[in-house]
């Protein structure tokens, strides 16, 4: 039972290891209703498209572009007020590399909650 429980226990540790250092391509993902107010605080609003629906149709051909490669792509669901706030208290623009480092911000606070999340301990799994 001993061996057992090691095994899980190793298995535990390589699926966490492996799930959190897996490389991640994040696209941010905003919601209709904070369209116009993206548009209103990015310095660059003539590079991005002028409706929220010309913006999901660009958006997910390239989400679904890139997830056929093998590539991990994960949508970024982004409050356009906290990116807002994250870029004034960064000394940033909202403009693309803005968004982008925004976006890069919450992959990495994911990535770090990943890191501490507290795991099912084996002997729970055994009962």
């Amino acid at each position: 039972m001993n061996i057992l429980r090691r095994r899980i226990t190793s298995l535990f540790r390589i699926l966490r290891q492996s799930v959190a250092s897996e490389p991640v391509l994040g696209i941010a993902w905003y919601q209709e209703n904070q369209w116009a107010r993206l548009r209103d605080v990015s310095t660059d609003r003539d590079r991005l498209e002028p409706t929220f629906g010309e913006w999901l149709a660009v958006a997910q051909a390239r989400y679904d572009a890139l997830s056929k490669k093998e590539t991990r792509v994960q949508k970024v669901h982004v409050d356009v007020e906290d990116m807002a706030a994250w870029c004034r208290q960064m000394g940033r623009t909202v403009d693309s590399e803005g968004r982008t480092a925004y976006v890069v911000y919450l992959l990495t606070l994911e990535k770090k909650s990943l890191n501490t999340k507290r795991v099912i301990p084996p002997a729970k799994l055994l009962k």
